[in-house]
């Protein structure tokens, strides 16, 4: 998965036809308490699900997915998203993100920023390029995790 997001975020596009992540309030937690992978995984889930973005299943997706193929991506990054299987359930495109300043276990690995994505069609790939192409700075890990606002945080993904 790592050297997947490599190769997207190394793709360069228009100005004009740049893809952008759109965040609010309610899609974003910042500074939570330390909690399991599992627990976490649901927490980015169910902030998709309260803004219908996506049906329940696509939550049970979700850890399918990190169960097969585990979706931490590195520097303190993981991304969960659904299977191939599960885009049935994805109503419309969104993102959402909890931030973890203590970090979470995921195995073995220490997480800070977890990014639930659910994309139809290109948004999928569109929004993970973007996700990796920032978050592939440790600088702007670092950011994310002080941050305390939407419209800094989405700066800092955007960029």
């Amino acid at each position: 998965m790592k050297n997947f997001i490599k190769k997207l975020s190394k793709k360069k596009k228009n100005k004009k036809d740049e893809f952008k992540i759109k965040l609010t309030n309610n899609l974003v937690l910042f500074n939570q308490k330390t909690i399991s992978k599992k627990e976490a995984i649901d927490v980015v889930g169910n902030i998709l699900l309260k803004n219908n973005y996506i049906s329940n299943e696509y939550i049970k997706s979700m850890h399918l997915r990190d169960k097969d193929l585990s979706v931490y991506v590195g520097n303190g990054v993981a991304i969960p998203h659904g299977t191939n299987k599960s885009q049935k359930y994805i109503k419309k495109s969104g993102v959402s993100i909890s931030i973890y300043p203590k970090g979470i276990d995921w195995n073995n690995n220490k997480v800070y920023v977890v990014i639930g994505i659910a994309g139809k069609g290109n948004d999928h790939m569109n929004t993970i390029a973007k996700i990796g192409t920032s978050l592939s700075d440790k600088n702007n890990i670092k950011k994310i995790i002080k941050s305390n606002n939407v419209k800094n945080l989405e700066k800092i993904i955007n960029e």
